[in-house]
């Protein structure tokens, strides 16, 4: 099915609720977002069913829902470094500046310079869980950029923001481990930052022949601004104007960008075993077999992979008796991962 993008657009601008919605923008953002917005809707549209029945396979969601209490427990990781980083007691090399703890955040699982998850850490979770304040299910907990929010965080803390907590989870791992202690650190990195866009911000003002620059705090986009970028903006527009059908579309879309494809993963298996392999002179015992149907099939980025590289870790690559064994069967939505190794 072929969807046309402009009759998309056409109908956006002439639909009389959303007209009177777009009113409260800048005529330039309405059609930057139209435009981009209609794109995305011919996705949804064109892929909606076969999103929907990958969203339901059950034998992935289970991997969903550990993989974001996994990546609660980074992110508590990912905070208590940037407190020390700010203070300047930490270089990261994969960190210039502050917003890039934003970017890791939302790449979570992916961040370099964190430590993996360990049994502890995981031990440490299974008590909070049990525990009576859990909060995991909240919308705020999926902002891109609540968890590493330095700013709002602090001021939390210093009781200067009313009405709001820190996370439940970050306040149970500072009860537990006694690193509340990191959130009082000076923020040296962070205060030298500002000065220096503060600076840089009243240079373009005067540059500009702008008044009132030292007034200004920070430059920012017109409030009036309607950007397809913030998924609120999108979030809210589609659950506002769409249908019940267009919304499951939409939300599918969304979960399924979450994952990757089968085949991809496969094949960082298959490079992880030659590299290894190149390492230790061909030497490693290692069986990899895939049967089934893989091809349209999605997964949990770098789950095989991590299973995979804590094998090679800690077993005993070069016993012939007891090779590592790793198979992947696939039938229809199931996905069955098998990774054996003799300890060393």
């Amino acid at each position: 099915m072929i969807t046309d993008i402009e009759q998309i657009k056409n109908e956006m601008r002439e639909n009389v609720a959303m007209q009177e919605y777009f009113k409260k923008f800048t005529e330039s953002s309405v059609t930057s977002f139209i435009n981009s917005y209609a794109l995305d809707k011919s996705i949804w549209i064109e892929n909606g069913k076969r999103l929907v029945e990958n969203k339901v396979d059950n034998s992935i969601q289970w991997i969903t829902e550990a993989t974001k209490h996994l990546g609660f427990i980074q992110q508590k990781k990912l905070f208590d470094t940037q407190c020390l980083w700010r203070a300047d007691k930490l270089k990261i090399k994969e960190v210039e500046i502050c917003y890039d703890f934003i970017m890791w955040g939302s790449n979570i699982l992916n961040c370099p310079f964190i430590d993996p998850v360990s049994e502890d850490d995981i031990n440490l979770y299974i008590q909070y869980l049990q525990s009576d304040n859990v909060d995991t299910e909240e919308e705020y907990l999926f902002r891109r950029d609540y968890w590493q929010d330095y700013n709002e965080m602090i001021g939390i803390e210093n009781y200067e923001v009313d009405g709001q907590y820190l996370p439940e989870w970050y306040e149970f791992e500072n009860m537990s481990t006694g690193k509340s202690g990191y959130m009082v650190l000076p923020n040296i990195r962070g205060e030298k930052e500002e000065f220096y866009c503060d600076l840089s911000r009243k240079k373009s003002f005067a540059d500009n022949n702008l008044t009132n620059a030292n007034d200004i705090d920070i430059f920012k986009m017109p409030a009036d601004y309607l950007f397809y970028s913030d998924k609120e903006n999108t979030d809210c527009f589609v659950n506002t104007f769409e249908s019940k059908e267009i919304k499951e579309w939409y939300k599918a879309y969304e979960w399924n960008n979450r994952n990757t494809e089968l085949k991809d993963e496969i094949e960082h298996v298959h490079n992880v075993i030659k590299i290894s392999q190149l390492r230790y002179s061909n030497e490693l015992k290692v069986n990899f077999d895939v049967t089934g149907e893989v091809e349209g099939k999605l997964i949990i980025p770098f789950v095989l992979i991590t299973l995979v590289e804590n094998a090679f870790m800690h077993g005993d690559l070069k016993n012939q008796d007891h090779p590592i064994d790793i198979k992947l069967d696939v039938k229809g939505n199931k996905r069955y991962f098998y990774c054996r190794n003799k300890k060393r």
